[in-house]
């Protein structure tokens, strides 16, 4: 749910930041609690911040791309349901981020998505280690550099879903 005044604040941040193409606006939950974090505001975002170095970044944002980016090839990838964040990470080699201060969206945290699904299914496990292999197979390297421990949870997030997905396969055998 976009508030109001989102429109306003979203047009007012472009023209103040004419030479950005990519801004990212802050984000509250249903009860009003900030979803996102932003150390300093505004913070000019590259691809080490993105990655979670010092964590200046973190949470649920409201993207806003100019055309460019969007006509420059900008997508999510197919080969993986959710995963924004490959988006992200490729787009942050690209361009820089504005993030700003400015709550335009209310964000519903519903009990059950794509995230969250009620019972959790042999294809969601499948899709979950092709996102982190994706991740560590892109960005892997510069993460380890920047943001060690980041990349270490990814190795132990991949390594855990290597080993579900080896159990159920034994199971279903």
């Amino acid at each position: 749910e976009f508030f109001a005044n989102a429109l306003e604040n979203i047009v007012n941040s472009i023209n103040e930041f004419p030479q950005i193409n990519h801004f990212s606006f802050m984000s509250v939950d249903q009860n009003n609690k900030p979803k996102s974090f932003i150390k300093t505001s505004p913070l000019v975002g590259n691809y080490n911040i993105v990655l979670g170095i010092d964590r200046l970044v973190r949470g649920e944002f409201v993207p806003v791309l100019a055309r460019s980016i969007i006509e420059d090839g900008f997508r999510f990838p197919e080969e993986v349901n959710g995963f924004e964040y490959i988006s992200w990470l490729d787009l942050a080699k690209k361009e820089k981020s504005l993030y700003i201060n400015k709550v335009v969206r209310k964000y519903y945290v519903d009990n059950v998505s794509f995230t969250r699904p009620k019972k959790i299914s042999l294809n969601h496990y499948i899709n979950s280690l092709k996102g982190v292999t994706i991740i560590l197979n892109n960005h892997g390297d510069t993460m380890k550099k920047v943001a060690p421990k980041k990349y270490l949870l990814y190795l132990l997030r991949k390594q855990y879903l290597e080993i579900i997905l080896k159990k159920t396969s034994k199971n279903t055998m």
